[in-house]
């Protein structure tokens, strides 16, 4: 009856954990779904760009996870999953084969697995469209990976090894030791791999050694800005460099936001840069000037003279007033003949504004002679939409439209809104370029704040995985390989029952001997099922934190989105004249 009774809670057991461990995700294969064993695999192996599959005629995708996998295939899903460079001389290194050469469609991905010692050949060829057997793709996984390195010697997993060839127990042995294989009665190790379970087995690896885990860009390094002069092109940075949060720092890729900005025109120009599969933005100001400011000013109550004419002017004072239909500019200034024998013949102004229009100074041309000087004073007046810019003494200046060339220039725009200001003082508003720094310091805390609490997150469910795995064995069922297993036992173990009971009234030596026999066989299933139970609660108790992983990641973009879209918000107020921090 106890017997009976275990039997029972065995099966309850069963289907409570084939109920638990429904795990829902959208499937991007058309013939891989969750019912699928190598699902996992694929889908976190495809989410990571290391997968791609066959894309058909009519847009949809195929993995094909039950065809068996090539090892060019393999070596492509190496050189993507261990990041390996292209080595230099991949023409030299593929002489290393006779059925290789650089024109092949994967030399890259063949030359750098060669490299990374991963991929030797046999006898001088690469076979590149021969697929793998499973004792291969052991031996293979090991040498990628480094797993020899990891290995826990001291515990090696018992695993049938007999149908092993000896050039691949070792490697073999690893894998079961690292719990990457849980196939330890019959390995199977001469038959073919299939792309469902090599995506499986490169999962599994890639768990066990960490090379899962994000790179995530944190932050980007600050931009210079770029100042051109009006009818300059201007050539914005391909890339930015950014900052992971393995502390890594990398030159990435960047698209810059252009289309609302005119170049052809003077401004200040902010421009959001995007970077793919970054939450993070870059940002760089550009600055169009217009030709006028390009020029060297002079200071006032300083003597100069003019490369032109000879004349030594000094710009005393300028004086900027408000009218009520228009303003000025009054000028006060000298001139002086410092010639010792030389008539000057004095020359004028010229105001320019900003918007690059010009007024002439009228009048006041006559002889100085050596040693004269004479105090001056002339006064422009312009419409208020005009704004002042700078002066221009020069000789022949009246007709021309710029600046001429090393003629003595006064930079009156500072002072003309300085005067207005002191007329009418008022609380002074930050700038433009102030409020976008200041947005874009408060978004990028926000965003590094959020993802600070991921990792903490994230980090103590880690934690609490690897606590799992180092406390107990973990299986990797699927529903179905699960209940299959267990059913098969079950089935197995009810047998046994039957016959121990058929036997229980016989008192015989013979079959007091068969019941014991049997009693054992029962025991060692009983062993069995208890270990394959306590790998699958591990199994199931970690899928549980995978997803809370999972639903935090969901809370995690939602908060991300929740800050760009302020984020966006704060920059079109800010863009529009408001302050978004008032």
């Amino acid at each position: 009856m106890q017997k009976i009774s275990f039997i029972v809670s065995l099966c309850s057991l069963f289907l409570f954990t084939f109920l638990v461990s429904d795990v829902s995700a959208e499937t991007t294969f058309t013939d891989v779904n969750q019912n699928n064993s190598h699902y996992e695999g694929i889908m976190h192996l495809t989410e990571k760009n290391i997968i791609n599959g066959y894309t058909l005629k009519d847009g949809t995708k195929e993995y094909r996870p039950d065809k068996e996998i090539s090892r060019i295939h393999t070596a492509v899903l190496f050189k993507r999953a261990l990041e390996l460079p292209v080595p230099k001389d991949v023409k030299e290194i593929l002489k290393n084969f006779k059925d290789i050469n650089s024109s092949h469609d994967y030399a890259n991905e063949i030359a750098a697995t060669y490299e990374a010692g991963i991929f030797k050949g046999s006898n001088g060829y690469f076979n590149d469209k021969k697929p793998l057997t499973r004792e291969q793709m052991a031996s293979v996984l090991v040498r990628a990976f480094h797993l020899d390195k990891i290995n826990n010697n001291d515990k090696n997993v018992k695993v049938n090894l007999k149908n092993v060839d000896p050039s691949h127990q070792a490697n073999l042995q690893i894998l079961a030791n690292l719990e990457i294989t849980n196939q330890l009665k019959d390995f199977r190790p001469n038959q073919m791999v299939t792309r469902g379970q090599f995506a499986t087995f490169l999962y599994r690896t890639m768990q066990v050694t960490g090379d899962l885990k994000d790179t995530t860009i944190v932050k980007v390094h600050p931009i210079n800005d770029i100042v051109v002069t009006k009818g300059e092109k201007v050539v914005l940075p391909e890339t930015v460099t950014v900052t992971y949060n393995n502390g890594k720092n990398d030159d990435v890729a960047v698209k810059w936001d252009t289309e609302k900005f005119d170049f052809t025109q003077t401004g200040t120009y902010e421009l959001i840069g995007k970077i793919k599969g970054a939450d993070v933005t870059a940002l760089i100001v550009v600055v169009v000037e217009s030709e006028l400011e390009k020029y060297k000013f002079l200071e006032i109550n300083t003597n100069y003279v003019s490369p032109d004419n000879k004349m030594t002017v000094r710009i005393n004072s300028i004086d900027f007033t408000e009218h009520e239909g228009h303003n000025s500019v009054t000028i006060n200034y000298t001139e002086k003949n410092d010639t010792k024998d030389q008539v000057i013949t004095s020359t004028g102004f010229k105001i320019f504004f900003k918007n690059g229009n010009s007024e002439p100074q009228y009048g006041f041309f006559n002889n100085l002679y050596p040693g004269q000087e004479i105090d001056r004073s002339y006064t422009f007046k312009f419409l208020k939409s005009e704004s002042p810019f700078f002066i221009e003494y020069a000789d022949d200046n009246f007709f021309t439209d710029k600046p001429l060339e090393g003629s003595l220039k006064w930079k009156i725009a500072e002072r003309a809104e300085q005067e207005v200001q002191n007329e009418e003082p008022k609380i002074e508003e930050p700038s433009k370029i102030e409020l976008l720094n200041n947005e874009y310091d408060r978004h990028q805390k926000a965003i590094g704040e959020i993802k600070e609490k991921k990792d903490e997150y994230v980090n103590s469910i880690e934690n609490k995985i690897k606590q799992i795995r180092r406390e107990s064995p973990v299986g990797y069922y699927s529903d179905y390989e699960y209940e299959k297993l267990i059913g098969d036992l079950l089935r197995e173990m009810s047998g046994l029952q039957s016959k121990i009971d058929l036997l229980a009234s016989d008192n015989s030596y013979a079959a007091q001997t068969e019941r014991k026999k049997l009693e054992e066989e029962l025991s060692k299933i009983n062993s069995e099922m208890e270990e394959i139970q306590i790998k699958r609660q591990a199994q199931l108790r970690i899928q549980n934190l995978e997803d809370m992983l999972d639903k935090y990641e969901k809370e995690y973009k939602n908060q991300i989105d929740q800050e760009y879209k302020l984020h966006e918000s704060n920059l079109n107020k800010i863009k529009n004249g408001m302050n978004p921090f008032d």
